[in-house]
C-alpha cells in the first residue's frame, strides 16, 4: 500500500497560476473553477493571488473547498524554487510569461487586454505560448489537449532564441521603437 502511495503522488502532475498582482478581469477565479473538474484531479495547482486583486478574499473562500488547489500566500517571492518544481504554467500575458519564457516554460496565457493579447498573438504564431480564450466555449477541452499532450516546455532552439531576446529585451525594445 506505501508503495501505491507514492505512486499516486508522483503520478500527480505540478501546475503553476498566476494572473499577474491585480487581476483586473478576475481570471484567477475563472480558470480556479475551470480547473475544478474531474478532467483536472490529478493536476496539484499552485496558485498566487495577486496582493491587489480585488477578488482575493473571494477566491481564498472558493479555493477551501478544491482538494488539489494550494494557494502561496506571498506573491513577491523568488519564483525560480517554484519553477523548478512545476510541469505547467498558467500566466497572463504580462512579466511573468517573460520569465516563464527565458525559465524554457511554454506557458499557458490568458492575456487581459489588448497589449497582452498582441505580444502574445505574436508569441503563439512563432509557437512560444498557448493563447487562450476565457471566454471560448471549448476552453476546458483545449487546455485538457495541452495538458495531455505535454506541451509544456519550448524546444532548445526555441529556448536559445527567446533567451537572447529577454536577455537583452529593454536594448531590444529601444531598437524596434527608436527611429
Amino acid at each position: 500500500k506505501l508503495k501505491s502511495k507514492i505512486k499516486k503522488k508522483r503520478d500527480r502532475y505540478k501546475m503553476f497560476l498566476f494572473m499577474g498582482s491585480v487581476d483586473r478581469k478576475n481570471f484567477s477565479l475563472k480558470i480556479l473553477k475551470l480547473l475544478d473538474s474531474k478532467l483536472f484531479l490529478k493536476y496539484k495547482i499552485l496558485a498566487i493571488i495577486g496582493s491587489n486583486n480585488a477578488q482575493k478574499g473571494l477566491i481564498k473562500k472558493y479555493v477551501k473547498f478544491v482538494k488539489n488547489v494550494k494557494i502561496i500566500k506571498k506573491d513577491n517571492i523568488n519564483l525560480k524554487p517554484i519553477y523548478d518544481k512545476i510541469n505547467f504554467v498558467i500566466s497572463a500575458g504580462g512579466v511573468t510569461m517573460y520569465e516563464l519564457l527565458f525559465y524554457g516554460f511554454k506557458p499557458i496565457v490568458f492575456p487581459q487586454n489588448e497589449t497582452q493579447f498582441e505580444i502574445s498573438k505574436s508569441l503563439s504564431k512563432s509557437n512560444y505560448v498557448h493563447l487562450m480564450n476565457i471566454e471560448s466555449k471549448k476552453i476546458k477541452m483545449n487546455l485538457f489537449k495541452i495538458l495531455k499532450n505535454n506541451q509544456n516546455f519550448l524546444n532548445k532552439s526555441k529556448r536559445k532564441s527567446i533567451n537572447k531576446f529577454i536577455t537583452h529585451g529593454s536594448k531590444n525594445i529601444v531598437n524596434i521603437i527608436s527611429p
